[in-house]
């Protein structure tokens, strides 16, 4: 989903495309999310772990929808940006090098 979008052409007709481009991506991970859920607790966190291993797992899962939805003309231009800013945060979160580093609570 890396790919750049002119989308203040025609706005109505790149929102359709990008929709249409990652709409079966999307709805596998969303449903995959949701096959986690505990039945007893829907809840509570979607999988067992680490605070931090529950965020990374479930930010896999919603990334794509995030990135598309950034790049919507939606949303006003400062909100997209702020989404953006957000999305590469969560990337440099789910970096290989930082996940093994972090542990919940060893500085406490």
């Amino acid at each position: 989903m890396e790919r750049r979008t002119n989308l203040s052409q025609f706005p109505n007709d790149a929102a359709r495309t990008l929709i249409a481009a990652n709409r079966k991506t999307i709805d596998a991970q969303i449903r995959a999310m949701f096959a986690n859920l505990p039945a007893d607790n829907p809840n509570g966190p979607v999988e067992p772990g680490e605070p931090f291993d529950r965020v990374l797992s479930t930010w896999s899962r919603v990334k794509t929808l995030l990135t598309l939805v950034s790049l919507l003309p939606l949303l006003p231009l400062v909100w997209r940006g702020a989404l953006q800013i957000f999305i590469r945060q969560m990337d440099a979160l789910a970096a290989p090098e930082v996940r093994t580093q972090f542990k919940a609570g060893r500085d406490l």
